[in-house]
This record gives C-alpha cells, sequence and structure tokens, in this order.
C-alpha cells in the first residue's frame, strides 16, 4: 500500500463527510396561485328583474282577462 492511495482514499472519505455535514438546503416552497378573478355572470340581474317584470304584466292581463 503506498502513500497516494491513503491519500486519496482520505480526500473521498473527506467530501463524503463534508457533502453529509452540509445537505443542499431544501428549495423555496413555489408561492400559491393568486385566485383568479370570478367571470361576469352569463345573465345580469338587470335580465331577471325585466323578465320578472314582464311576467307581472302578463299575470295582471290574464287576471284582467279571465277576471
Amino acid at each position: 500500500m503506498n502513500l497516494r492511495f491513503f491519500f486519496m482514499f482520505a480526500v473521498i472519505i473527506g467530501l463524503f463527510a463534508f457533502t453529509s455535514a452540509y445537505p443542499n438546503p431544501d428549495p423555496e416552497p413555489e408561492p400559491e396561485p393568486e385566485p383568479e378573478a370570478m367571470a361576469d355572470p352569463r345573465v345580469k340581474w338587470k335580465h331577471i328583474r325585466r323578465g320578472l317584470d314582464v311576467a307581472d304584466a302578463a299575470a295582471n292581463i290574464a287576471g284582467v282577462w279571465w277576471g
């Protein structure tokens, strides 16, 4: 056994010990995505209100008609 073998063995063991003592830090967690903005509703309240007004008018006409 020569001195170079022991030197290389010591270097390899030293590098292994060094990397084990200082492991790579955990990566930072990714930021949570922001919630998506709420999409515009397909039916707007003004259309629903208009439909209810028309239905009310139709019911009033039917009430007078069959009164």
